[in-house]
């Protein structure tokens, strides 16, 4: 009888460190987790300048960290599950490399004519400013809550930053005012 308490002592234990391997081996690859960012983005990989992908312990489980810049100037930042592959969190500032030197150019410009206006009527109303975040984000306004929106003036330029939430996930944002181009872009668990 103890032999045999034994013997399937020894397969359960066997069977229960395979299980682990199994599950360990089964966690994608940081080459796979950049794949699910850059589709996630919907950028190719021949528009990325610069990539960066660390494995990390964080929340009680282990993620990749990924980072890229496109050509466009826009910086991602990803948090993607090293178990399945599922997105935790991700944002992009899109006032990155590129528009620098036009920011820098407009500075001066305002120096030298003196303070810029901008007139009410050339700015997006509060409804344009959510449907446009709301295409961007590829939700519709049945699916979300609006927290807030508001306008601000940011880095010269008005701007509408807000917050919503969806599928327990908080939206973050801020936009143009005027052109209605995402400036920021974050997307987190409300758990984090």
């Amino acid at each position: 009888m103890k032999k045999r308490l034994i013997v399937t002592g020894l397969v359960a234990g066997a069977l229960a460190a395979a299980a682990a391997m199994t599950a360990v081996a089964a966690e994608i690859s940081g080459d796979r987790a950049m794949e699910i960012a850059l589709q996630h983005a919907e950028v190719s990989e021949e528009k990325v300048l610069f990539s960066k992908v660390e494995k990390d312990w964080d929340d009680g489980r282990m993620s990749y960290e990924v980072e890229f810049l496109t050509e466009e100037g826009k910086e991602y930042d990803y948090e993607i599950a090293a178990a399945d592959g599922r997105v935790l969190s991700y944002d992009y500032d899109a006032e990155a490399y590129g528009d620098r030197d036009r920011e820098r150019n407009r500075k001066q410009d305002r120096k030298d004519r003196g303070a810029v206006s901008v007139a009410k009527e050339d700015l997006l109303s509060r409804d344009e400013a959510r449907k446009k975040i709301l295409d961007h984000a590829k939700l519709s306004a049945d699916d979300v809550e609006f927290v807030m929106i508001e306008s601000d003036w940011d880095d010269g330029r008005a701007v509408y930053e807000g917050k919503f939430y969806y599928d327990r996930m908080e939206y973050e944002f801020e936009m143009d005012a005027s052109t209605g181009k995402i400036l920021e872009f974050d997307v987190e668990s409300i758990y984090d």
